[in-house]
Order: structure tokens, then C-alpha cells, then sequence
């Protein structure tokens, strides 16, 4: 063994764990800002030379940026199980809540997409006559369809059951 691991094999559990949650943290961290670098500078460029205009609206800039905060949790949802010592149930709790966090910038991704199309329509960019008809208030509903639906995986992740039962129940409360 290398004096490194050792060194580290040889502390208490409590001082691993330790370890171990911040490597996980650090790694996350270090992991977004790879992804940063990769979408807004290296992918955004790419896109902005692409001939439509419809994966420009729909990868824009504040759609990569939200979707570059999916990466610290997605990270620790597949790490959380490496870090030694670490009780179970803390385990699936911070599993659970990087789940909910995944959720909740995906649809956070959603809406961004959403927003972008808008844009796109008002000005007129992808279409090449002048639009006749708003799409505000389809685009607005369905960003609240998006927002209830991802609240009700949020709440279902943090409880760890299934949508499906908790919106039963919602249902059964309701009659």
C-alpha cells in the first residue's frame, strides 16, 4: 500500500467519513466547473455556428447554464455510496435530497426552455413571417403544469414513496 492510504486507512471512522464527504464535495464542485467550461464555452460556441435556429432557442445560453447545475448532484447521488463508514441512513437521506435537487434544476432546465421559446417567438426568429397569436399564456400554463408535477417528484423523492401514491392521496384528501 501506498503511504497515503495508509495514512488514511488508519484514522477513525468518524475522520474518514469526514474525508470522504468532502472528497465527494470537492469532486462535485470541480465536476461542474469541467462541465461549465465544456457547455457555455466549448458547446456554446459550436451551437451559435450551427444553420438552424430552432437548437439555438431551445440550447441557449440560460438553458446550458441551468443545465450546468444538474452536474454536483448527480455527482453525489452516484458517490454518496463510496464514502466509508457513512451510516445507511444517512446515506439514502443525502442520496434522496440530491435526487429532489436533480429534480428540481431539471425542471428549472424545463422552464428555461420554455422561456427561450417564448423569446424566440416574439422576435420572430424562427418563424419567417411576423407571429399572429401569443404563445404567452400556453407557454405560462405549461410552466405551472411544470412546477406542480416537479414539486410533486420533489416531495415523493424527499419521502422516498412514488408520485403515483402520493398524488392518490392528494386525490383522496380532496373528495
Amino acid at each position: 500500500m501506498t503511504p497515503t492510504l495508509d495514512l488514511i486507512t488508519t484514522q477513525a471512522p468518524w475522520i474518514q467519513t469526514l474525508m470522504g464527504l468532502t472528497a465527494m464535495a470537492l469532486l462535485a464542485y470541480a465536476l461542474r466547473l469541467v462541465i461549465h467550461v465544456l457547455l457555455l464555452r466549448g458547446f456554446g460556441h459550436w451551437l451559435q455556428s450551427m444553420p438552424g435556429h430552432w437548437m439555438q432557442v431551445l440550447l441557449s445560453r440560460p438553458v446550458l447554464a441551468r443545465l450546468e447545475k444538474l452536474t454536483p448532484s448527480l455527482v453525489i447521488q452516484l458517490t454518496v455510496g463510496l464514502v466509508p463508514h457513512l451510516p445507511a441512513t444517512a446515506e439514502v437521506v443525502i442520496r434522496n435530497v440530491a435526487a429532489a435537487v436533480t429534480v428540481l434544476h431539471l425542471v428549472r432546465v424545463l422552464m428555461a426552455m420554455l422561456d427561450a421559446l417564448q423569446g424566440a417567438h416574439e422576435n420572430g426568429v424562427a418563424t419567417l413571417a411576423q407571429p399572429t397569436r401569443s404563445i404567452k399564456s400556453h407557454v405560462q400554463l405549461a410552466k405551472l403544469g411544470l412546477v406542480l408535477l416537479g414539486g410533486i417528484v420533489v416531495v415523493a423523492t424527499l419521502i422516498d414513496r412514488s408520485p403515483l401514491i402520493l398524488l392518490s392521496g392528494l386525490g383522496a384528501m380532496s373528495a
